[in-house]
Formats: structure tokens, sequence, C-alpha cells
């Protein structure tokens, strides 16, 4: 009698004997120079692509650089040409692969086609783009629109992808992309339609696991984590798709001190504005499985060199932003327009804290003051000026105060005219 059995094992490959380090940024919205971020007087330095690229090549080949989305959106750099010299920046800050966020659609589709088409119209090697739950197929079975078509074509121009394998030494990577619920709920200008994220990636990952031979399986995600872990959209993907290694994890502005782990699978996130960098090094296991050695949130120091050849680009960058745009409207980037002693309240301190705020006064002072010296100003006084606090990104420190403080700090939006910013909307209400 011959008995022969089959043993079901997860189809990974062999173990490897060298680490990995895995680098990523969420959320940056183009805070791509150095300089102060965050907080008025609670500011520090933020991480600039020149320094990424520095300190990218100082940890050797082996190394992997990631953005988890919202490369725009943020910054009066943010606003040049609909943000497509983004990408090519990110190409010189050595990037190899990013997804897209919520804001990259706030140009609407025109703005995120130009930026796709002008980085592949350079004839760089650009970093891999990827994002896997695009529903093309009902919006083609129902008609492609205008916008919808001008994606589709921007995304074969550039060659973005379900997934795509990266080979690091001897390690195969595959990374999948992927967009949450909550973003698209907060790209209220996204044509797109778009699968169930967990379902998208289940289905990637088996086609993944079909066609290629990997070694780890990454998930960049811009969908985010919660406190309320039932809500947390990256936490339920790793229980929901346990083959996934690691979720680099973008959109909520998290900054995870530690890992959160579910089985075998981490959800990492450095938090927003390029005020720090997460690095972490993953060993393969014996079972094929990966296990994170070490894990840290680095802040930017002045020690940290900056690559030329990038801070170069960057300035050249940073030179048509008075050129090309605030100078119709007759500002320069670098103009003080006050000098600032009062303690203003935080970005954050709008979110969490539910009463009325200085630093929201002050805005919606402006909003009235704008209105009622307008050239076409109608003589109607204004009685209410609102201030959504999620447009709010930024606040005031002591001392003086440039144009480009102010616009970052009120830095989001497009009107139908095209130029950046949300236009104001006036309303007349009755008894």
């Amino acid at each position: 009698l011959c008995m022969i059995f089959t043993l079901a094992v997860p189809m990974y490959a062999a173990a490897q004997t060298e680490d990995i380090t895995i680098l990523y940024t969420n959320d940056i919205h183009t805070y791509i120079n150095n300089g102060q971020v965050g907080d008025g007087d609670q500011a520090h330095d933020s991480w600039s692509y020149s320094r990424l690229a520095s300190y990218k090549e100082s940890l050797g080949e082996n190394t992997l650089l990631v953005d988890c989305g919202d490369h725009i959106q943020g910054t009066a750099y943010g606003s040049m040409d609909d943000g497509k010299n983004i990408i090519e920046l990110m190409k010189s800050a050595g990037y190899d692969l990013a997804t897209l966020g919520n804001h990259e659609f706030d140009y609407r589709s025109k703005g995120l086609a130009n930026m796709l088409n002008s980085a592949a119209e350079s004839g760089d090697d650009l970093p891999a783009m990827v994002v896997c739950n695009v529903d093309w197929e009902s919006m083609e079975a129902a008609g492609l629109s205008e916008g919808q078509q001008l994606i589709r074509d921007a995304f074969d121009e550039y060659g973005v992808s379900d997934y795509v394998v990266l080979e690091k030494g001897d390690t195969d990577i595959a990374v999948v992309g992927v967009f949450g619920k909550d973003a698209l709920a907060c790209a209220p200008t996204c044509e797109l339609l778009f699968k169930d994220p967990i379902e998208a990636v289940k289905e990637t990952v088996e086609e993944i696991r079909e066609n290629e031979d990997v070694d780890m399986i990454v998930c960049v995600s811009h969908s985010g984590t919660w406190e309320d872990e039932s809500k947390s959209e990256d936490e339920n993907l790793a229980k929901a798709v346990p083959d996934l290694d690691l979720i680099l994890s973008g959109h909520t502005h998290t900054t995870l001190e530690e890992p959160i782990a579910h089985g075998d699978t981490y959800v990492v996130s450095c938090g927003e504005y390029g005020k720090n960098l997460g690095e972490l090094s993953m060993t393969q296991k014996a079972d094929g499985r990966w296990e994170m050695t070490s894990y840290e949130i680095v802040p930017v120091t002045t020690d940290i060199d900056q690559d030329a050849e990038t801070q170069n680009a960057i300035d050249q960058f940073m030179d048509t932003v008075d050129t090309d745009y605030l100078a119709q409207f007759g500002y320069t980037k670098d103009q003080v327009l006050a000098e600032n002693d009062v303690d203003f309240s935080t970005q954050k301190d709008l979110e969490n804290i539910h009463e009325e705020h200085n630093l929201g006064d002050i805005m919606s002072d402006a909003y009235v003051y704008a209105v009622e010296n307008a050239a076409d100003f109608d003589g109607v006084p204004v009685d209410v000026a609102v201030v959504p606090s999620g447009t709010v990104r930024d606040t005031y420190a002591k001392g003086d105060i440039t144009v480009e403080q102010v616009f970052n700090s009120f830095s989001l939006g497009i009107g139908a005219d095209g130029v950046p910013g949300y236009p104001l909307i006036s309303v007349y209400l009755t008894g």
C-alpha cells in the first residue's frame, strides 16, 4: 500500500538571508523643500526631496522608497500647473513607487491627466504608479465621460497599473496600490468609480500568487487608520487579506509610533507634510513570511546632506512660483505681510476642540474684508462668514508672516475659473 500525502502551504519563495529596508512618506502635500512646517510655534523642519535622495543613497541599493499619496495641494508649489512637476521631482528624490491620493484629483480630471502626461513625456525613469481598484469595467459599460477618458488615456501613457514587481537585491517585492473609501468621499471632483478596496486587493493578491514568483507582497494604501479599529480601513484590510506582509498607510495623517500588527501583516504610517520619514527593515522567516526587525519614525536633522542635483531641480521649480503664479496677484512668496505677536490656535485645535478659535476668526474676517472691498461689491454687508475647519491646513507662528505661510494655511481647492483656491459662496437666508 502506497500512501501519498500533500500538505497545503502558502506559496512563498525560499527564505532570503538579506534584510530589506523600506522608506516611506505619506501626505507630503508638496512640502518638498527645506523649511518649517506645522502647528505654529511648534513647527519644525521638514524632509526635503533633496535630503530624501541623499538619505536613501546612504542606505544602499536594497532600499525601497515609497509614497502613499497626496503628493500635491498644500503649498503654493502644488498650485503650479496642476502639480505636474511633482512626479518628476519625486523621481529626482529617488522614489521607486507611489499611489494616488484624493488630493491628486483636486484639479479635476484634466489636472490629474496633465500631471501624469507631463511626467510621462519627460522620458525619465519615473516612479511606478499603482492603484488596483479603479472600476474601469463599470465606467466603460456606461460609456466613459470626457474626464474619465482623459484619465484612462493618461493612465495608459504613464503606465499606471494594479501592481508592480520590484527587485531589491535578491528579493522580489510585489507592490499593489489601493484607494480607500474615505479618500473617495474626500475627492468631490473625482469622476472615477472605484471597486471595494478590500475585494480589489484580494483579487490582485490572488493574481500575484498565480502569475508571479515573489518573496514579499506590500500594499501602498491611501485609506488610513482610525482610533476606532472597526472603522480603521487599513487595519480591516490587514485582517481581510492576510497574505499581505506590509501595508504602508496614508490619508489620515496618522503618525504610528509603533507598527500595528494583525497576524503576519504590519500597518505603518509616519505623518503628514514631510515632518517625518518612515523607516523599517524586514527579514524573511523560515516559513516565508517576514518579521519587522526595526521600525523608526525619523525626524529631519540639518546634518543630513542635501543631494545637490535634486535641490537644484527644486530651486528652479520654486523660482517659477513667483513669476508664473503669485505675480498675477501682485505678491511674492517671501513677502512679509505682518508681524504676529498672537498665540493662534493650531490646526489640530480646530479639529479636536469644537469652540470658537482665533485662527478661524482671522480667516473669516479675511473673507468679509475681501468681499466688502471687492470692485464689484453690491453694498450689502456680510452678516456671517463661515470657515470649514477641514480646509484650514496650518496656523501662524509668532514673528513675520509671509505670503507663503498664509497660502499654506488655506491652500486647497480650485474654482470654476481654473485658478487654485476655493471660490467664496454667498448665501442669503430669510427667517
